[in-house]
């Protein structure tokens, strides 16, 4: 979100039809996501699922998505693994509920992790990524060290998707696949 807030070029005719941002802006964000992922070679990335776009935000659900998708693009070209989870889930997964508001994940990742706004900052973004990053390492910890995944995570992250694949493909994912949390 930082790299969308800065370097905005100014608009330039026919952007408008590109419903978010001008592409000098996209390519700037999507580069800078790029080089991040060069530099961290992540071992699995997980994203959270676009949402309904309804309420206060609407109007940056085209600007999410574009960016969203030049980030996903990129991650395929470079042979980098995805997964994306529906916020419901996150939540589900971080405070046992998929249901109620942003104050329960910031109670459930005090509880789980010890995780506070003195640490994190007030940002829900922020708390976004930190629990999306902890849903990661569970599915990678999966793999290998299982004394650190519990089951019913397990059962809550079996609902995210792997990166490029369709929305029902979830629940077909092949055993002792990259993606199947339970090999």
């Amino acid at each position: 979100m930082k790299l969308l807030n800065r370097g905005r070029s100014p608009p330039k005719k026919g952007d408008e039809a590109l419903r978010g941002m001008s592409i000098h802006n996209l390519v700037y964000v999507a580069s800078g996501i790029g080089e991040e992922l060069s530099q961290r070679k992540p071992q699995l990335v997980m994203l959270e699922d676009y949402s309904g776009g309804h309420g206060p935000n609407t109007s940056i659900l085209a600007q999410t998505g574009e960016v969203t998708g030049a980030a996903k693009l990129w991650m395929f070209q470079q042979g980098i693994p995805w997964r994306e989870i529906a916020a419901a889930t996150l939540k589900k997964f971080v405070a046992g509920s998929g249901a109620g508001k942003k104050e329960l994940m910031w109670l459930g990742a005090y509880k789980r992790w010890g995780i506070d706004q003195a640490t994190l900052g007030d940002d829900n973004n922020v708390l976004d990524g930190y629990c999306l990053a902890r849903a990661a390492l569970v599915l990678l910890w999966s793999r290998d060290v299982r004394a650190h995944v519990t089951k019913s995570d397990l059962d809550t992250l079996k609902k995210a998707r792997e990166g490029g694949a369709p929305r029902d493909r979830a629940k077909k994912l092949k055993k002792g696949s990259v993606w199947d949390a339970q090999s």
